[in-house]
């Protein structure tokens, strides 16, 4: 199948190391792309990220180079995804601009045509709420998110926490997640059981 390459960039009022620790900091990801998300930043580390609530893309880490190159590979979780997990590959990086800004550069190569235009609606849409949030800004919250199809199957279920990060996904998603959040950001560990004590079901997933 035929493929190209998309290229996104923008100049960001922060500086590289700023702008770096947005993707390799899991917390600070979720604060301009996805709901939840499982990241090692690191080689061979995984990348999966649920970006609008009703769907993964994964793959895995490749280059993390502070504070000038991340590539990691990309595709999308189920059984009718025309760009499967881990096959085609984004590649960021940061320049400085004098001494307080950053130009990014997002090339996503390794696409098939037909996704070629959705991918780079995307980018554009969460570089832009990077280009915000990465300056000290907020982007507000995230139309692709609002805009999503719910399945009214699925009970999607809200865990906050106290300094006010929050998820949405369901038990196995979550789990995970806020375990995680707990040991790197606040060095408590977190059970299960209390990840699911916390969670409340949720009918609106921009509440």
């Amino acid at each position: 199948m035929s493929s190209d390459r998309l290229t996104v960039q923008r100049t960001i009022n922060a500086r590289p190391a700023t702008v770096f620790s947005f993707f390799t900091d899991h917390d600070r990801w979720l604060l301009w792309q996805g709901v939840t998300a499982r990241l090692d930043p690191r080689p061979g580390g995984v990348f999966r990220i649920n970006v609008t609530g009703d769907g993964w893309a994964s793959g895995h880490f490749v280059i993390v180079d502070p504070y000038e190159r991340i590539v990691f590979t990309w595709g999308w979780e189920g059984d009718d995804s025309t760009v499967p997990p881990g096959s085609s590959t984004v590649e960021i990086t940061l320049r400085p601009v004098g001494d307080e800004s950053t130009l990014l550069t997002l090339v996503h190569h390794g696409l098939p045509l037909p996704a070629l235009d959705a991918h780079r609606e995307g980018w554009i849409h969460y570089v832009d709420r990077l280009t915000i949030r990465a300056a000290g800004g907020d982007p507000g919250p995230d139309a692709f998110v609002e805009a999503a199809p719910s399945d009214p199957d699925a009970t999607v279920l809200v865990v906050t926490c106290a300094c006010g990060q929050q998820w949405r996904g369901n038990h196995d998603e979550l789990i995970p997640a806020v375990q995680l959040h707990g040991r790197e950001v606040h060095n408590m560990p977190v059970t299960p059981e209390q990840v699911v004590a916390m969670a409340i079901p949720s009918t609106n997933r921009a509440d």
